[in-house]
């Protein structure tokens, strides 16, 4: 496996990790997700640059991001937490 690179990719909660450890335990992994996770925290570049580019709309008072997630919760969040069916705004195209 030296110098080869598996992508394994999937939306947020789809076993990604759980696959990539149980098969390839010995190889280094990077988790892209929480990557992303740490890129879009208040204050950090991608953040900044997010805001930079979007409408305030997409931004919460404590300046979480909204939309993006709303949209990570529609996929992978608990139902009776957020109050709607998960896949609902996929369905409607949201």
């Amino acid at each position: 496996m030296l110098g080869r690179k598996i992508l394994i990719y999937g939306s947020i909660g789809s076993g990604k990790t759980t696959f990539s450890r149980q098969f390839f335990n010995n190889l280094p992994l990077i988790e892209l997700d929480e990557i992303n996770r740490e890129l879009i925290e208040p204050g950090n570049l991608g953040y900044i640059q997010l805001k930079k580019n979007l409408s305030s709309e997409y931004f919460q008072i404590d300046g979480q991001i909204y939309q993006l997630i709303d949209d990570m919760l529609d996929y992978s969040g608990d139902a009776a937490k957020i109050g709607k069916n998960l896949g609902d705004d996929l369905k409607d195209g949201k």
